[in-house]
């Protein structure tokens, strides 16, 4: 059987454990990597919607009753893919500038090539 210790050589011991630098590494898995859409997320819904009504702008409230997404999550989705060139935004004439309407652009602002509308799992040709 273990010697007790007492508490504070406990505590002394887990501060010494925790300030101990880690060791070198793989940095841990992240399943869902910064700056790709990942299937059935708000991004994910939104750019679907926009891709199967190209040409067509829609309004906020509007795609929230289309896509069903939350509105926090709408707001981030639109305005990720809108950072990414996935989308477009104007200002919406009717409700005021402060408002923007959304539509498909096709093309990726990154590499300008045009955006595969097929599954996520196909890869897209290589120039």
């Amino acid at each position: 059987m273990k010697p007790r210790l007492s508490p504070f050589v406990w505590m002394a011991a887990q501060a010494q454990r925790a300030s101990a630098p880690a060791a070198p590494g793989r940095p841990p898995f992240n399943p869902r990597p910064p700056g790709q859409i990942v299937e059935g997320s708000a991004s994910d819904i939104v750019l679907r919607f926009l891709q199967e009504h190209r040409g067509v702008s829609f309004g906020h409230a509007q795609l929230l009753k289309h896509t069903k997404v939350t509105p926090s999550a709408l707001i981030w989705a639109c305005s990720f893919l809108v950072r990414e060139g996935f989308i477009a935004s104007a200002p919406d004439a009717i409700a005021g500038r402060r408002r923007l309407r959304y539509a498909y652009t096709g093309l990726r602002r990154a590499d300008d090539r045009a955006i595969s509308t097929t599954s996520s799992s196909s890869k897209e040709s290589q120039p």
